[in-house]
């Protein structure tokens, strides 16, 4: 049974280093929602809790047949705060807790009246899983020509429709202090040891095209623990995400980011094609949720998690 907006963590079949957290969403805890927002976000999100008790001011609109089986969605298996937390240590996803993507895609299902699955895994299995359709959406991902093949994107005139897009984001390259690393926007200078990102983003394969990707895969963690002893040039991660890490591994007298971005990106929630075909008109409806709520909420989410203590990153 659920209760207080917790999920409680279920088996995969055949997945032991995958986790599932089942979001059941039900009318008959509405109010338990209230006070999990006012009780976590103060009065600063009285808006949320207004948009949940009016029955959706973002979602007023909405009219559409809701899907009979839950929305699977896959994260990273990965500590990305404030944006995604990873697995949760204590087995449940709470609202407030759990990263802003988390939230987002919670109040956006919670407009629409749907259950979600939360899939935890490594970023190349979440899309491997996509692509087969045993999870129904990702998050978060950026659009290239050529993930067209594994997922299904809010597109406008044959690209990207960014106002559909649940955050906009900079890529840095983080370096050692003192270090010769330099990037104008086109090229580097000072590559001695290569630069990293993780497997499987496109900073990774931009980096394989420019010649100057490191030889060895690595974590963002361990990505920032050789910048520090001066074994790596570079790491390239999205802005907050970098220096919150920096925070969590004490390096912020060690490390500093190049201050031109090497990217400067959209993250989507893309659909399956399986999902799609079955639900066009309410994914797009679902996309137009989310990116309204991240207009509205955005901020303050984002403010309540940079408000709060690092934590150890493992």
């Amino acid at each position: 049974m659920i209760s207080s907006a917790k999920r409680s963590i279920g088996g995969i079949e055949d997945k032991p280093m995958e986790c599932l957290l089942s979001n059941r969403i039900f009318s008959a805890v509405l109010i338990l929602w209230h006070r999990v927002v006012i009780r976590l976000f103060s009065y600063r999100l009285c808006l949320v809790g207004l948009v949940l008790s009016m029955g959706g001011v973002i979602g007023a609109s909405i009219a559409e047949e809701v899907p009979d089986s839950p929305f699977r969605v896959c994260f990273e298996m990965q500590n990305n705060m404030p944006f995604m937390q990873g697995v949760p240590e204590n087995g449940v996803v709470e609202l407030g807790k759990h990263g802003v993507l988390t939230d987002l895609l919670t109040l956006a299902a919670e407009q629409h009246d749907i259950e979600l699955d939360f899939y935890f895994m490594p970023w190349k299995r979440c899309i491997h899983q996509l692509r087969q359709g045993r999870v129904d959406g990702i998050i978060a991902a950026i659009w290239s020509v050529d993930r067209d093949s594994w997922g299904v994107f809010p597109l406008k005139e044959g690209s990207a429709d960014n106002e559909m897009a649940i955050w906009f984001v900079d890529y840095l390259i983080f370096t050692k202090a003192g270090s010769e690393l330099n990037w104008d926007g086109r090229s580097f200078v000072g590559v001695r040891h290569g630069i990293a990102a993780p497997l499987g983003y496109i900073a990774y394969k931009k980096l394989r095209e420019q010649g100057v990707l490191h030889n060895q895969n690595l974590s963002l963690t361990d990505g920032f623990t050789l910048l520090a002893l001066g074994r790596l040039d570079g790491y390239v991660v999205e802005e907050t995400i970098g220096r919150r890490l920096m925070v969590d591994l004490q390096l912020t007298d060690s490390l500093v980011s190049i201050k031109t971005p090497f990217m400067r990106e959209h993250w989507f929630m893309p659909v399956s094609h399986q999902w799609y075909k079955a639900h066009p008109e309410f994914s797009h409806q679902f996309w137009q949720t989310l990116s309204d709520i991240r207009n509205k909420q955005g901020k303050i989410l984002l403010d309540h998690y940079l408000e709060q203590p690092s934590e150890d990153t493992h």
